[in-house]
């Protein structure tokens, strides 16, 4: 039983782990692409 219970936390732990990390990388991402679309945009309109 306690082993059980355990490994139930054990699992949470890595749910929430993983889930936060996702998050994190996903943020990361999402500035990275902000950030690269910006500067092709400054690129353009400086041409244009």
């Amino acid at each position: 039983m306690i082993e059980n219970y355990l490994s139930f936390e054990l699992w949470k732990q890595l749910l929430i782990g993983g889930l936060f990390v996702n998050g994190v990388a996903f943020l990361i991402w999402g500035i990275t692409i902000a950030v690269l679309t910006h500067k092709k945009n400054k690129n353009q309109s400086k041409e244009g």
